[in-house]
């Protein structure tokens, strides 16, 4: 329930897929959570940074977070560029927060 899914398509090959769902941590309650999958061959190709900023923006949600290893400096990077900001001292996993821009 809550949930939004999409493919990622890059010159009309699917390149992996990205999905909110809303879920429970002790420190934020429930909220949307973002994830992305991409094919090995989609990486490396700023594909992510791209369909972050796509996802939340087409979402319903004005407040979107992303739970990130601390090493996956891809997704950091990618999240970062989308919008994404770091909250500190939230988890021990990186906890990153999308605003939606007022209009």
């Amino acid at each position: 329930e809550g949930g939004r899914y999409w493919n990622i398509f890059a010159d009309d090959k699917k390149a992996g897929k990205v999905f909110i769902n809303m879920t429970d941590s002790d420190d934020l309650g429930r909220h949307p959570s973002l994830q992305i999958f991409l094919n090995k061959a989609s990486q490396g190709k700023h594909i992510g940074r791209h369909a972050y900023q796509m996802a939340c923006e087409m979402s319903p949600y004005d407040t979107i977070y992303a739970h990130i290893r601390k090493g996956n400096k891809a997704s950091i990077k990618s999240a970062s560029a989308a919008g994404f900001k770091e909250l500190k001292g939230v988890s021990r996993q990186m906890v990153m927060r999308w605003l939606r821009k007022p209009k």
